[in-house]
């Protein structure tokens, strides 16, 4: 048994040899804990500094002058308009008391997506067009967001299809509504040909006012659900829009910026005729008739409108983006160069001649007025958030 201890002692000699050798570096963990305490005396010096900062910081903001909405404008207490995120009042500048403007003031607490706000706010700083609401300045506080815009009092678009519906007339003519139409239609082409291009996706009469009563420009005002980040060949996937107006191939979730033209060939119908192409007695049935892409001109009320406008119409609401006109190429149709030029509201045209003989024809009036009556009792029309929907 001598040579199995002896074994036994050599090897455990050995292997303790070998534990001793692997440790040793032990008598190295104290500088480890030293390091570790100045780790952690670092830690604290750098939390320390820091929370200086923060009180300088703090110190240097409360003592900086902060520019505020009130600091540079007097604001009406008058409510102008008033929206599920804030409200819009008249404002004027301190330092010329004689301009007008309107100011949005928005709640920053009730803003679900934030985001789309701010996109909304850097398009709106980025485009600059005759028809498009133009931005004077933005302040953002604490808890609101004031955006101070050129001030519109004409009313909106649908508000005056309304006034016309309940006009002799029953709905804009021709002249009035082509030279609506090219405004607009100016607008969305500036908009599509930015780089990168702004896409509206929301183009409809309540997202349009007029700068004044009577006779006066048309502004684009709400650019919530647009983008800016494609260009024509790039689509887009989320389905948004305005029953009454969204395109076919958005309820596909598969469209580009030649949604917005399909919008605008709806409002020519609506200013043609009083009442939409595609109708429904709720959403689902509006968008079974969008998707089907049928419409038609029905008697009489479609008897004395031109073979032009027709045909105008006909062509922005074409099923197929790519057979539908870009906004640019709009512009240059027969009826709206006819119809819209300087001159044409002096010139007799029989178009005016048989509209002007409509005005009295019992049946028209009342057939105009029946589909009107059903349109305008949806109420104003809200904006729907589709992608919610299956």
């Amino acid at each position: 048994m001598e040579w199995l201890r002896g074994a036994l002692g050599q090897g455990g000699k050995d292997k303790a040899g070998d534990r001793g050798a692997a440790r040793a570096p032990a008598p190295a963990r104290a500088p480890r804990r030293v390091r570790i305490q100045e780790d952690a005396t670092a830690a604290a010096t750098a939390r320390e500094r820091a929370k200086d900062k923060a009180r300088k910081d703090k110190k240097d903001k409360d003592a900086a002058p902060v520019s505020r909405l009130k600091d540079d404008f007097v604001v009406d207490k008058k409510v102008l308009g008033e929206g599920h995120y804030g409200v819009v009042r008249r404002c004027s500048p301190k330092a010329d008391p004689a301009a007008t403007f309107a100011v949005k003031t928005i709640t920053k607490s009730r803003v679900t997506l934030p985001e789309m706000l701010r996109r909304e706010v850097e398009i709106l700083k980025t485009v600059k067009h005759a028809n498009i609401v133009e931005i004077v300045a933005v302040y953002d506080e604490p808890h609101y967001l004031h955006i101070v815009s050129e001030l519109c009092t004409g009313g909106e678009l649908f508000e005056r299809i309304i006034q016309k519906s309940s006009s002799k007339e029953k709905h804009f003519n021709e002249e009035d509504a082509a030279h609506i139409l090219k405004e607009i239609l100016g607008a969305v082409a500036y908009c599509h040909g930015l780089e990168p291009p702004v896409v509206h996706r929301d183009l409809n009469p309540e997202n349009f006012l007029f700068k004044a009563p009577g006779e006066s420009p048309i502004k684009i005002i709400d650019f919530g659900l647009s983008r800016a980040d494609n260009d024509e060949s790039t689509t887009m996937h989320t389905r948004v829009g305005t029953p009454y107006y969204i395109a076919p191939e958005v309820l596909k979730r598969d469209y580009t910026l030649k949604c917005d033209v399909w919008s605008v060939g709806v409002i020519a119908y609506i200013l043609l005729c009083g009442y939409p192409p595609f109708y429904g007695d709720n959403d689902r049935q509006i968008f079974r008739r969008v998707s089907a892409g049928k419409f038609s001109f029905p008697s009489p009320e479609w008897d004395h409108i031109s073979r032009e406008a027709r045909d105008f119409v006909k062509r922005l609401l074409s099923m197929d983006p790519q057979q539908r006109p870009s906004a640019a190429e709009a512009l240059t149709h027969a009826w709206i160069r006819t119809h819209a030029c300087d001159d044409a509201a002096d010139a007799p045209t029989p178009t005016r001649a048989a509209a002007a003989a409509a005005i009295d024809d019992p049946q028209v009036l009342d057939a105009v007025a029946r589909r009107m009556a059903r349109f305008v009792a949806m109420g104003k029309l809200k904006r729907l958030a589709l992608n919610v929907l299956a």
